[in-house]
């Protein structure tokens, strides 16, 4: 994204910020929610029909996306983290790190439960 959120992206002529975050031109529908559907395994038709938008509208946020993804998936995970009620000391490396390590641990014994 370009560094003023409003100034919209060359390559993307379709996506626009107006201030909730990338979105469709035209549309309410947020890239955001584009990447959280992708990442669920959802096809270009599917999230159409879910939005109520054209599969060109899916597609433009797709393709933004993918020149995008790590700033577009680090903004999930911080509106994620204001969602729930976490601060940014949350979503630090080592806290990532940490409650990977953690759940990773709890998965164990359940693992080799099922594989013995």
């Amino acid at each position: 994204m370009a560094s003023d959120p409003h100034i919209p992206d060359p390559r993307h002529p379709r996506i626009h910020d107006r201030g909730r975050g990338p979105e469709v031109v035209g549309t309410r529908l947020l890239v955001v929610s584009v990447l959280q559907f992708l990442d669920a395994g959802h096809s270009t038709q599917e999230m159409a029909a879910s939005f109520g938008v054209c599969e060109q509208d899916v597609r433009a946020a797709e393709a933004f996306i993918g020149d995008h993804r790590g700033e577009i998936g680090a903004e999930l995970s911080r509106r994620e983290a204001v969602a729930e009620g976490r601060t940014a000391a949350d979503l630090s490396v080592g806290a990532v790190r940490d409650r990977l390590a953690a759940r990773a641990a709890e998965l164990r014994p359940a693992e080799a439960t099922a594989g013995g």
